[in-house]
C-alpha cells in the first residue's frame, strides 16, 4: 500500500464552505474532489495555467472543432440526400392523382368491370344472402349464381 501524506493549505473560510457544499451536492466530499482534480491535472485533462487563461479556451475550441467536424460533414450529406428526395417527391404524381375521389369513381360506370367482394341482394340491397341451387347457363357460356336473400326472402340470380 502506498504511504500517503497529509497536505495542508490556507484558504478563505467562505470559499472552503462553498466548495464543501458543492461537493456535497454532487454526492462527494472535499478530499475526493481535490484528489480527482489533482489526478486530472497530472493526466493533462485539466489545465490550470494562471497566467494564460486564453490557452484553456483555445484548447477547448480546438477540441470542440475536431469533435464537431465529422458531424458537420454528416449534416451536409443528410441535407444533400433530403434535397434529392425532395426533388424526386416533387416530380411524382400525388396520391390523389393516382386515386380519384369517391365522387369521381361514382361517375365512371364500373359495374361490369369491378364486382363487390360480398354480393348483395339486387332487390333489397341486403348482404345477408345464401346460395340457392344452381344458376342458369347463359348463351355466352357463363353461369349466374342463384341466391336467396334472408331479409326479403326473394330468390335472385347474380353474377
Amino acid at each position: 500500500m502506498v504511504e500517503k501524506m497529509l497536505a495542508t493549505f490556507k484558504i478563505d473560510p467562505a470559499q472552503w464552505k462553498e466548495f464543501k457544499d458543492r461537493c456535497a451536492e454532487s454526492d462527494s466530499n472535499a478530499t475526493k474532489t481535490i484528489l480527482n482534480l489533482i489526478g486530472a491535472y497530472l493526466d493533462g485533462k485539466v489545465s490550470l495555467a494562471p497566467n494564460r487563461p486564453e490557452s484553456d479556451i483555445t484548447l477547448i475550441d480546438e477540441r470542440l472543432e475536431s469533435a464537431i467536424a465529422p458531424l458537420k460533414v454528416a449534416i451536409e450529406s443528410l441535407n444533400a440526400a433530403m434535397e434529392s428526395l425532395h426533388l424526386r417527391i416533387a416530380n411524382q404524381p400525388t396520391y390523389l392523382q393516382n386515386h380519384p375521389s369517391e365522387d369521381a369513381r361514382e361517375a365512371v360506370p364500373t359495374r361490369s368491370v369491378v364486382r363487390s367482394i360480398v354480393p348483395t341482394c339486387p332487390k333489397c340491397g341486403s348482404r345477408e344472402i345464401a346460395p340457392w341451387g344452381k344458376g342458369r347457363l347463359r348463351a355466352d357460356g357463363s353461369q349466374g349464381r342463384k341466391i336467396m336473400c334472408n331479409t326479403c326472402k326473394k330468390v335472385s340470380t347474380i353474377g
